[in-house]
């Protein structure tokens, strides 16, 4: 930026003075295309926002302070010099609005929301295709997102998250004020007679009370015992009827070899454990008929009604911003051959191989993978408090953090580069820990699942009711890093350079916090490219940097190998 827009003062409506900012403008000005048509893209837009500001240049060389309404008028002035002449009705209507919402509403929060209500009914008007309810839909999580944003959040995290220095998840259920993600365990829930269905009311329930994804980590695992249990049943069930149609149920012991039963714990029995309770060939010969066909039957009732439960969940599972369901499975136990078992016989799982657990139904509410490709699981890997695991852990928040903005600003890796740097991660960490007091108060009477089955680790805590806050302090809040490799290429460093300057100031936040604070390689296209897109329009196209649809993804090798944290 020249001398002269350095040294210029901005006045606000208000009064206030605040020093210039270029990327203001250049926003505002996306935001006037962005509402008009599709037709144009960000090489239109920079080129406005180089124009006003060489404009401001020459008009305001001489001047110390330029008021919002004339950098106004010269965006309207160069949108029509420009021929954009749809953007320029749009953009002088749109402040015609402004100026009587502003005379209407002397809250300035007030005339915030109302703003946000107008662009979405305008933007509604363009797109008649929507259904109706997608439209109240959008008007739901619309109102929610402003009501958020204009009463709850801190304002500088909001203009941060405006100006596209942060991004803030979750705005649509900001207000529920809702954790972000939970990892239940689900291995506590006792063996009723309708074990599934249980399971998917209380996955059911739980997105209710989530915002974004319910997993279920090593499910088959956690169903090994179920399974284990439900076949020695059947086997009971088996050999009481097999042995009472052969008229050989008085010459047996039964009551011994169901005990001897009971005490397997793997499915594959060995039959000469029974060999002083079967006596005979024949007697042998109906047993292990028995085993046969328990195993069959077993195969057959968790095919069918882990099909049910995949069903009811992906049917039923629209919960808070339409979150879905992972559901792990891991290759290492008792229960392993029958897990293949149903894949192979279950239309259901045609896509399914033993060496890849493959995305089963895609796009939609409930997904199948394997441990190797989930990378959220990642995140929550450690704990201040206890134990280094996920299991019954919650990701409490989500922010992200655009490094490329910092690189393109400084070109250098400096002093003030790292300060800004450090501001950056402060705001993050700001906005992190009010969204963690605003969860922690909560009370555990305002959630029905969440507490209830020991599914949260230390939910026993809260047996007697009260705040959720002594629970909940066992989950992360997370740091997501957006744009690191152009940060790099733009400062001509290597990456793990920022990464390690990143991560000491995170670990400091937790030791001062005693809060799980993590950096997080949740990987999200619509941030990626929504930051881009802002850059772009500030900055312009940048060979190996804002040349292209989306940042790049953050990438997960630095988790695999151990950069942690």
């Amino acid at each position: 930026m020249s001398l002269v827009l350095n040294e210029l003062i901005i006045v606000k409506r208000s009064g206030q003075r605040v020093p210039f900012n270029g990327a203001k403008i250049a926003l505002a000005i996306k935001k006037a295309f962005d509402a008009t048509s599709d037709k144009y893209n960000e090489k239109d837009i920079n080129l406005v926002y180089g124009n006003v500001l060489n404009q401001i240049e020459i008009d305001y060389c001489d001047r110390k302070t330029i008021n919002v309404e004339d950098i106004q008028d010269l965006i309207e002035k160069e949108l029509k010099n420009s021929k954009y002449i749809d953007v320029y009705e749009s953009f002088s209507t749109y402040r015609m609005k402004r100026t009587s919402s502003r005379e209407a509403f002397s809250i300035k929060q007030q005339h915030k929301f109302v703003k946000a209500i107008e662009k979405l009914i305008l933007a509604v008007e363009t797109k008649e295709s929507d259904r109706p309810m997608s439209v109240l839909n959008l008007f739901g999580k619309t109102v929610s997102s402003e009501f958020a944003k204009s009463y709850l959040i801190d304002n500088k995290y909001v203009k941060a998250h405006e100006e596209g220095l942060i991004y803030i998840h979750e705005l649509d259920s900001y207000a529920l004020m809702v954790v972000t993600s939970v990892n239940v365990d689900i291995s506590n829930l006792e063996f009723k007679g309708s074990y599934f269905s249980f399971l998917a009311n209380i996955l059911l329930g739980l997105k209710e009370e989530v915002s974004n994804e319910v997993l279920i980590d090593n499910f088959d695992l956690v169903i090994s015992d179920y399974a284990l249990y439900k076949y020695q049943k059947i086997l009971i069930g088996f050999i009481n009827c097999y042995f009472e149609l052969s008229g050989l149920l008085p010459y047996i012991n039964i009551k011994k070899i169901e005990e001897l039963i009971f005490k397997e714990e793997d499915l594959n029995i060995n039959i000469n454990k029974y060999s002083d309770y079967l006596l005979t060939d024949e007697v042998k010969k109906v047993f292990t008929k028995c085993m046969n066909l328990s195993q069959n039957k077993l195969i057959e009732y968790l095919t069918k009604h882990i099909k049910e439960l995949i069903k009811t969940l992906d049917e039923n599972g629209v919960g808070i911003n339409d979150s879905n369901y992972t559901i792990i499975l891991k290759e290492d136990n008792i229960i392993t051959n029958v897990v293949y078992d149903i894949i192979k016989n279950n239309e259901a799982y045609k896509n399914v191989s033993i060496g890849t657990f493959k995305k089963v139904i895609k796009g939609k509410n409930m997904y199948i993978t394997n441990n190797s490709s989930f990378k959220d699981k990642m995140i929550i890997k450690d704990n201040i408090y206890h134990e280094k695991e996920a299991l019954g852990r919650m990701i409490l928040a989500n922010s992200s953090l655009n490094l490329t903005r910092l690189g393109l600003i400084h070109r250098t890796y400096n002093k003030a580069f790292k300060e800004d740097l450090v501001s950056m991660l402060d705001l993050v960490k700001g906005h992190l820990l009010q969204t963690f007091e605003g969860i922690a108060n909560k009370h555990k009477e305002s959630y029905k699942y969440s507490f209830s089955n020991s599914l949260i680790k230390e939910d026993e805590k809260l047996s007697g009711g009260g705040r959720i806050r002594k629970v909940i302090k066992n989950g992360t809040l997370n740091i997501n890093l957006v744009g690191l490799s152009e940060c790099a290429f733009l400062l001509n460093i290597k990456e793990e350079e920022i990464l390690k300057f990143i991560t000491k100031y995170i670990c400091e936040y937790t030791k001062e916090t005693r809060l799980n604070f993590r950096l997080s390689n949740i990987d999200l296209e619509n941030v990626r490219s929504k930051f881009l897109s802002m850059d772009k329009a500030i900055y312009g196209e940048i060979k190996g940097v804002t040349d292209k649809s989306a940042y790049i993804g953050f990438a997960s090798e630095y988790f695999n190998g151990g950069f942690d944290a």
